[in-house]
């Protein structure tokens, strides 16, 4: 998410943007807001990112914003404010239970040591500690923030090919997360010759994509089945690099440690043991060529 108000723009999670508003006006030293807010289209032409982990992350380090100073979040500006719900709420009370200093510097936090003070609690607090309003809830008098909430899978990160009741062209692996979220039909692996009797390898570049493995392997076993999948959650800037560098490797006839060697280059991921897992190579009886 990402968090608007009339000249301060703290972020609850590090991402890429935001509009501006109208109706901000300062008086005394005071910031007064109107209900309205408009926001812009993408820029294509948005000045570069020298960090190649901050260009990941969306975060533009040399405009500093919000109560902490924190780099600006490019996220808006990227994928367009049509990707984004509004979501009103107001600033809550609350008490740190774990800080990642290493990461928060890197972003742009004002820290001098990595020890947590009572001035560096509240302004986490100011920084972070938000609650959306339920729909009609009097904020009493409270400033009213406006977070930005993307608008993930087929109702906004599209642009979508049917009607989002529709279960047209979905390929369904396993059972959902959330029953009933989305409408996706049958699970294709239950049925018959699902993934057929040849040799296949698959990757899956996308968030936490292990979770499609068991499901695979009660189809077809390792043998002839070899799957390329993440561990951690991705982020969105280097997904043509990492598809594009599994075919280059496949076609280069690349081992598969020199795959995912470049995998693990080209993907910035928050996990600390790598994002790439590589299954059912050892045992493989296939053999290309022959």
């Amino acid at each position: 998410m990402t968090v608007n108000r009339a000249g301060r723009t703290p972020r609850l999670t590090p991402v890429v943007g935001e509009p501006p508003t109208t109706g901000a006006a300062t008086t005394a030293g005071k910031l007064e807001q109107t209900s309205s807010t408009e926001v812009v289209a993408a820029n294509p032409d948005l000045p570069p990112v020298d960090d190649a982990r901050l260009r990941a992350l969306g975060i533009d380090v040399t405009r500093k914003e919000g109560p902490a100073g924190l780099g600006h979040s490019r996220i808006l500006d990227v994928l367009g404010p049509d990707r984004f719900a509004s979501v009103p709420a107001v600033r809550v009370d609350g008490k740190v239970a774990w800080f990642n200093f290493a990461l928060a510097r890197e972003l742009g936090f004002p820290l001098d040591a990595d020890t947590m003070t009572p001035e560096l609690h509240q302004k986490i607090l100011e920084t972070l500690a938000y609650r959306a309003l339920t729909p009609g809830e009097d904020p009493k008098g409270r400033e009213v923030v406006d977070l930005f909430a993307d608008r993930y899978g087929r109702r906004g990160s599209g642009p979508d090919f049917d009607d989002e009741k529709s279960a047209a062209g979905n390929y369904v692996i396993g059972k959902p997360y959330e029953e009933g979220h989305y409408t996706l039909g049958a699970n294709d692996l239950k049925k018959k010759g699902a993934l057929g009797d040849q040799y296949q390898m698959m990757a899956f570049s996308a968030c936490t994509s292990d979770h499609y493995v068991d499901d695979l392997r009660q189809v077809k076993g390792s043998k002839s089945l070899d799957i390329l999948s993440t561990k951690s959650l991705l982020n969105w800037d280097p997904s043509a690099a990492s598809v594009l560098g599994v075919l280059d490797g496949v076609m280069g006839g690349q081992s598969i440690n020199d795959i995912t060697t470049h995998l693990e280059k080209v993907t910035p991921h928050d996990g600390k043991n790598g994002a790439w897992t590589a299954r059912g190579f050892k045992d493989n009886t296939y053999q290309p060529g022959q």
